[in-house]
């Protein structure tokens, strides 16, 4: 319980006043409860902006990754002109 000058707040709903003895009730005040269906929806929609990032992400490393292996095979078959390609490609993707 805390006061309130002459009055004490018994719980969210009710306030004794200490003087008099009167009870009253206090105004209902809406605080939004993080389990309500506004914010669970905020937060799936932030949900599938963050899998739509991670799917990015993915397809652009499977990319760099095909293209690093693509640079590791023709440079095990002497073609460096075409390594060094994929490698500045790969290098590039890096930044």
């Amino acid at each position: 319980m805390s006061g309130l000058g002459s009055c004490i707040v018994m719980n969210s709903c009710l306030i004794v006043c200490v003087q008099s003895g009167i009870s009253k009730p206090l105004p209902i005040v809406v605080v939004r409860d993080p389990t309500d269906d506004d914010t669970l929806s905020l937060h799936q929609k932030a949900m599938k902006v963050v899998e739509q990032y991670r799917a990015e992400a993915r397809h652009h490393k499977q990319l760099r990754d095909e293209r690093f292996h693509k640079a590791e095979e023709a440079f095990q078959k002497g073609r460096t002109a075409i390594a060094n390609y994929y490698l500045q490609m790969v290098s590039e993707m890096m930044k």
